[in-house]
């Protein structure tokens, strides 16, 4: 299945392998090369049009799993910017945001 990123207008494709890397980690990666971002948290929508943070792996599986029952041609995924926060790591990592200094 295709899987588009969106940040605001902005949308790309990230290209994926089933067989290795299949992983919020190479996920979150992707969102850092390609959008040059280092504080951000990743949603997908569900079947109720509620905007579902995406923290572990199976969340994504969760929201591969989403867009099949839907019927859907392509997974998206939506990059909500953050601002660098006073919080500390484990607070914006338990809020969804994940930081890479």
């Amino acid at each position: 299945m295709k899987v588009k990123v969106i940040l605001g207008e902005d949308i790309r494709v990230w290209r994926y392998s089933v067989n290795s890397k299949f992983n919020v980690s190479s996920l979150r990666e992707f969102v850092v090369n390609s959008f040059d971002l280092n504080h951000f948290s990743l949603q997908y929508e569900d079947e109720e049009q509620d905007h579902i943070t995406l923290s572990a792996n199976t969340d994504l599986n969760d929201a591969f799993d989403c867009a099949n029952r839907e019927k859907r041609k392509s997974l998206k995924i939506y990059i909500e910017a953050a601002q660098k926060s006073s919080s500390s790591p484990k607070a914006n990592f338990m809020n969804g945001y994940f930081g890479l200094e």
